[in-house]
This record gives C-alpha cells, sequence and structure tokens, in this order.
C-alpha cells in the first residue's frame, strides 16, 4: 500500500497479516525533485509512478526505490492531478 501527499510518502507492506512501514521517503530520489506527490499508480509488472506538483513523473521500482525520472514528464508546472 502507498500514500502520496504534500511532503508524504509511505509506503506499506503486508508481512503475516500485518501492515508494516518499510518507507517514509522515496529511497535515493534526486535532490531536486519535488516532495510535493499529487497522485501514483501500480503498474503492471509491481514497479510505480509517483507524479508531481510541477509535473514529474517519477518510475520506481517494486520495493519503493527512486529508479527515474521520466523524460516524458510534461514539467513547466504543470500540476499532476491523476494518472
Amino acid at each position: 500500500m502507498l500514500v502520496t501527499g504534500n511532503n508524504c510518502f509511505k509506503y506499506f507492506r503486508a508481512t503475516d497479516g500485518i501492515l508494516k512501514s518499510t518507507h517514509t521517503a522515496i529511497q535515493k530520489k534526486e535532490a531536486h525533485i519535488s516532495n510535493n506527490y499529487t497522485c501514483h499508480t501500480w503498474l503492471a509488472d509491481g514497479r510505480l509512478l509517483v507524479c508531481t506538483d510541477v509535473g514529474e513523473i517519477m518510475l520506481l521500482e517494486s520495493s519503493g526505490d527512486y529508479k527515474t525520472l521520466l523524460a516524458s514528464s510534461p514539467l513547466e508546472n504543470f500540476y499532476i492531478e491523476c494518472i
């Protein structure tokens, strides 16, 4: 389970029927990327897309670790509300 919001990233995993917090921040994220996370989605392969208020779209591994900023991100202060 993932919870995102303004300066909020909480990644949980179910272990033995109990939700345990594994990350409270995106691990290995580039410092210049906004911390105002506006939406996210799970991909079919288990990875994640997380969007920001300034048009950035990040690809995260299934573990919640940062992989890359997508080159196709709209940027230019484009507030992404849904993905």
